[in-house]
């Protein structure tokens, strides 16, 4: 179990107890620095210590691919979504977002 860093999203809460295994740290640097993957769906293990990586999906994948694939599962989810859009002046532009 590994704290992420200083200012990380995925930074643990002191009050919180619930740890992130370093593959969650790791997979969320992909998708933030390289754009490896569109997102990644976290879940809680078993014994509701710490998070853990479920799913990555490749670049390719859409906000679509992401529900579908969430109104399949019957528990709740953390996702990370790289999001890629063009803004009203043409600009290409990105954001990270948390979805719970």
């Amino acid at each position: 179990r590994r704290v992420p860093p200083s200012g990380s999203p995925l930074q643990k809460k002191k009050m919180s107890n619930i740890g992130v295994l370093d593959d969650c740290i790791t997979q969320f640097e992909e998708l933030k620095f390289r754009h490896a993957h569109r997102y990644v769906v976290l879940k809680l293990t078993e014994d509701k210590m710490n998070f853990e990586v479920e799913r990555v999906a490749p670049h390719e994948a859409t906000w679509e691919n992401l529900t579908e694939e969430l109104a399949a599962l019957n528990e709740p989810r953390f996702v990370i979504f790289d999001d890629e859009y063009t803004t009203s002046d043409g600009r290409e532009a990105g954001k990270i977002y948390l979805v719970l």
